[in-house]
């Protein structure tokens, strides 16, 4: 496993979702909607999740295998969502507008975290073997 890697993704994962989740809550608060607050930092989070991961694998890429990237990774995106506090209240992500709250919402939030974030790195680290060739074609 590559700690560097499972460090990065933690630790950005978990500030970017806490961030999102305060700028949901100031969202929500100044509108008095709490859906327009979930909308906020669903899409916010998702953006976390999707660059955070595959930015920092691909950093990684040429210098371990994609197995102990995405390895990595998924164990960084663990612990990101158990890092950010919004996950110990079950508010962490989006489960809050379908499940009652609590551990509940956590759990799903917890699988829907590591989905969308291991999405990201899987087209991220995925092979370029199925690729057209683009470049220079040696003459047979």
């Amino acid at each position: 496993m590559r700690l560097s890697l499972t460090v990065q993704v933690a630790l950005s994962t978990a500030i970017g979702g806490f961030v999102a989740g305060l700028l949901a809550l100031w969202v929500g608060s100044s509108t008095l909607s709490v859906g327009a607050g979930v909308a906020v930092r669903t899409v916010l989070v998702v953006l976390v999740l999707v660059l955070a991961p595959a930015i920092a694998a691909r950093r990684h890429l040429l210098d371990v295998d994609r197995t102990v990237l995405r390895r990595s990774a998924a164990v960084g995106l663990v612990l990101g969502y158990l890092l950010d506090p919004l996950s110990w209240l079950g508010r962490a992500f989006v489960a809050q507008s379908f499940v009652p709250v609590g551990l509940a919402s956590a759990v799903v939030d917890l699988v829907l975290w590591t989905g969308v974030g291991m999405g990201a790195v899987l087209l991220a680290t995925r092979s370029a073997t199925h690729r057209e060739a683009l470049g220079y074609e040696p003459a047979a």
